[in-house]
């Protein structure tokens, strides 16, 4: 995020003032100190949890002071860096991820890494919308790469395995329904049963 900290030292320079918002990762933006420690879907999970508790004693005291508020605590809108909006989410006792995601319908400029623009579920869950917008991008010759991980996935062979054997099961338990006499479902079963 070396890139984001120097775009927003500049815009401080200029005359410009934005209403800003930087979306990132909530690894880098959780000040929530029970958290400290989780990455990714720990993290994420964890998270859920505490704004489901709502009141109760797991709730996350950061989530519900920034609410749907466009400023809560005073938290006001400048060009903030990464370093920036942890260090206000802890001292006003606010959630810098959630305030980001509130900011993003009335921003006029939104910083984030590529990967948000070109994925289409991150776009969907932020419910950004580009229409009439100007897309910049810096460093464009990694965009290739992104474009290929955002197309792409993996698949182990122990899932394949796991698939393959409950294909097997379902196909026998099928099998025994039909009964002994469907001589075409049982050469149909077989026929995928050496697909596989």
């Amino acid at each position: 995020h070396s890139q984001i900290t120097q775009v927003v030292r500049e815009l401080r320079k200029t005359s410009y003032k934005p209403q800003m918002s930087l979306i990132g990762a909530r690894d880098l933006l959780c000040v929530n100190g029970q958290f400290n420690g989780y990455r990714g879907n720990q993290l994420n999970t964890l998270c859920k949890k505490s704004r489901e508790a709502g009141k109760g004693p797991n709730a996350c005291v950061f989530y519900k002071n920034t609410g749907e508020s466009c400023e809560p605590n005073g938290f006001r809108w400048q060009a903030h860096d990464i370093e920036d909006l942890y260090e206000l989410g802890m001292k006003l006792k606010v959630c810098p991820y959630y305030l980001q995601k509130n900011r993003l319908p009335k921003s006029d400029l939104i910083l984030m890494p590529y990967n948000y623009v070109i994925d289409e579920k991150i776009r969907e869950n932020l419910k950004l919308d580009f229409e009439n917008s100007i897309i910049i991008l810096d460093e464009a010759h990694n965009i290739k790469c992104i474009c290929e991980e955002a197309a792409s996935f993996e698949v182990h062979l122990g899932l394949l395995n796991g698939c393959l054997q409950e294909l097997g099961n379902l196909i026998g338990a099928l099998e025994l329904k039909a009964g002994q006499e469907d001589y075409h479902f049982k050469s149909n079963v077989h026929g995928i049963l050496e697909i596989m």
